[in-house]
């Protein structure tokens, strides 16, 4: 039996994919420090992992650990495109670390502790992408485009 379409269930549909596409996407900020900074929020493991793969420097790849321990045991190759990982909530550091023994590794439950680090190494010349996902995904959003704001307003200054 084939489905009504009511105008409200249209309007369901429609505010679902538009909130789905909000949270999917790359978004570029811009730069800081020098280096060019993007953030994703939700990405699949998949995406990101070509993502990665795609941009032209070495990536300071910023979020928790349950997302960068499924990206590389989704992509193995992928710690090779990586300068630093920066991590919060650490429930898979180990497996993290003995599998990227090339890429510097940092971890706080501070973002901006993690933030801190990225501003140490802005020399380099790399890629800044901060991730979030999950519960705390758009509180950590709203987090990362808080401290971005003040601190490239500051570093134009």
């Amino acid at each position: 039996m084939k489905e009504t379409k009511t105008p409200n269930n249209l309007i369901d549909v429609r505010s679902e994919s538009l909130k789905s596409l909000q949270s999917s996407q790359l978004r570029a900020h811009g730069k800081l420090w020098g280096l060019d900074v993007f953030s994703w929020q939700n990405p699949t493991v998949e995406l990101l992992a070509s993502t990665i793969h795609s941009f032209p420097f070495h990536v300071n790849l910023i979020g928790n650990t349950s997302l960068l321990f499924e990206l590389l045991t989704h992509d193995k190759t992928v710690s090779t495109n990586l300068n630093m990982l920066l991590c919060y909530q650490n429930e898979h550091k180990i497996a993290i670390e003995s599998n990227t023994s090339h890429v510097s590794f940092f971890e706080s439950n501070d973002v901006q502790e993690l933030f801190k680090k990225v501003y140490e190494i802005r020399s380099t010349k790399a890629i800044v992408l901060f991730c979030s996902d999950g519960i705390d995904s758009e509180y950590l959003q709203n987090a990362f485009n808080n401290y971005l704001s003040i601190h490239q307003i500051n570093a134009v200054k």
